[in-house]
């Protein structure tokens, strides 16, 4: 029987939902890897010996050993509480992480370092229980507690090493290529042609060297099959139909790979009413033959309203989705737009500049207050284009009640739309309609309040 991998269970709640599930959907839209840590592992003098930091009530000491059960000095240890990981945190987490244990970095409540003794001491409580983690070079290590015990606790995290695969990426002209999102993956005999992407990714140096490990066994326990195809491969994630999975060794050394001639392309958001660095989000290319989506690449974060990307093929038509927020409030998304370009190396000096028109459609505010009058402030809300099933976005309402919205190419004339807003899940009546009348693309437009229920 052919061995294949599938996702075997869902999780439960908290069980890393958030992170597991949201890192291996692989939703299309890597971030540079986060350094591990104090680096090379470096064992204490004293083994076994517990740490001497204090520990308040409520908080939680964790001590942090190696494999031969040495206390570890200079190890990066952090702790998730499920109370503080937002919702936006976890779609940027989704969209531009494809390795597990950077997901969970990133939802971190604390960050801490390990004492001569192996100990770091995060505050409390965590009334929802929580993760830790820890890392030092190729180490690895975390538990969960699923409740709190209301009492000062010393948690033992026993770090153990996870298998590498070094690989080296060259330039079609030979010199390094740094900055490229690799991703560790399977091969699937069930679908030979389209290996199975883990929840590792590593970014390669100046020196176009990166160092692939094995995830960590939460992060694939729910993959049946996996345990039995020992192969794994590199996927380049890069917007690039010609460049094939590459087979790693598992005895330390690195393969080599050199890229076919890639172009250099510069994103821009372009909006009438504002600067170019107004903008944020993120921006995902792939090739316009993989259609509307793409686990091909990883979403990029937009900068200073701009992002480069050094290696895009010139010989394939390409789509962006920019997934839109503002430089204010990055995390809070207003909008997508999608659209092809074309790649090819014009001659010019420095990479090619596409820009990406914000201004094709309407900015459009208001405030969402509850039937007394108060702003529903934090609240998830749908808004629509009445009778456009199409036309709609979910958004987070700021402290305020307030809210943008980039509607774009609404697929009607403008002055004909009207605007509708409902609590998230809610259905039937409408709360709060308004018509926009006499607007011209890349207006922005004040709608009002919203009264919902």
């Amino acid at each position: 029987m052919t061995n294949t991998i599938k996702q075997r269970r869902a999780l439960g709640p908290f069980s890393l939902a958030f992170l597991t599930v949201a890192v291996l959907s692989f939703t299309g839209c890597a971030s540079t890897q986060s350094p591990a840590g104090g680096g090379a592992e470096r064992a204490s003098s004293s083994p076994g010996k517990t740490s001497t930091l204090p520990v308040p009530k409520g908080a939680t000491a964790v001590a942090v050993t190696g494999p031969t059960g040495n206390a570890l000095e200079g190890a990066e240890v952090w702790l998730v509480d499920p109370r503080t990981v937002s919702p936006e945190r976890a779609v940027i987490a989704s969209r531009t992480l494809g390795d597990w244990v950077e997901a969970s970095r990133a939802m971190a409540a604390e960050v801490a370092v390990t004492d001569a003794q192996g100990g770091a001491v995060f505050q409390g409580p965590h009334p929802e229980g929580f993760l830790v983690a820890a890392r030092t070079g190729p180490l690895f290590g975390m538990l969960e507690r699923r409740e709190a015990t209301g009492r000062a606790e010393r948690v033992p995290l026993n770090l153990v090493a996870r298998r590498s695969y070094p690989v080296v990426i060259l330039q079609a002209d030979g010199s390094p290529a740094a900055g490229l999102q690799i991703t560790l993956a399977a091969p699937d005999p069930a679908v030979p042609d389209r290996p199975f992407l883990l929840p590792s990714t590593a970014v390669t140096n100046a020196r176009g060297e990166a160092t692939l490990l094995e995830p960590p066994q939460a992060a694939t326990s729910v993959l049946e099959g996996l345990d039995q195809i020992p192969e794994r491969l590199a996927v380049l994630r890069l917007p690039a139909l010609e460049v094939a999975p590459l087979a790693l060794r598992d005895d330390g050394e690195a393969v080599t790979y050199t890229l076919p001639p890639l172009a250099s392309v510069q994103l821009v958001g372009r909006h009438k009413a504002y600067s170019m660095d107004h903008w944020a989000g993120l921006a995902q290319v792939f090739p316009a033959a993989d259609g509307s989506r793409s686990a091909r690449t990883l979403a990029q974060p937009f900068v200073n309203g701009e992002v480069v990307l050094p290696h895009i093929s010139g010989e394939e038509d390409m789509r962006v989705v920019f997934v839109v927020s503002e430089a204010s409030a990055p995390e809070r998304f207003i909008g997508t737009m999608t659209m092809e370009f074309d790649a090819q190396d014009t001659g010019g000096s420095g990479p090619r500049r596409v820009e990406l028109p914000l201004d094709s459609g309407l900015i459009l505010s208001g405030r969402c207050v509850d039937q007394k009058g108060a702003a529903l402030a934090n609240a998830t809300v749908d808004l629509f284009v009445v009778g456009d099933a199409n036309a709609s976005w979910t958004l987070v309402t700021d402290d305020e009640g307030r809210f943008r919205w980039l509607l774009l190419r609404p697929g009607k004339p403008l002055a004909k739309i009207v605007i509708g807003a409902r609590s998230k899940g809610t259905s039937g009546e409408l709360r709060g309609t308004t018509r926009l009348g006499e607007v011209d693309a890349g207006d922005v437009v004040d709608l009002g309040v919203f009264t919902l229920k």
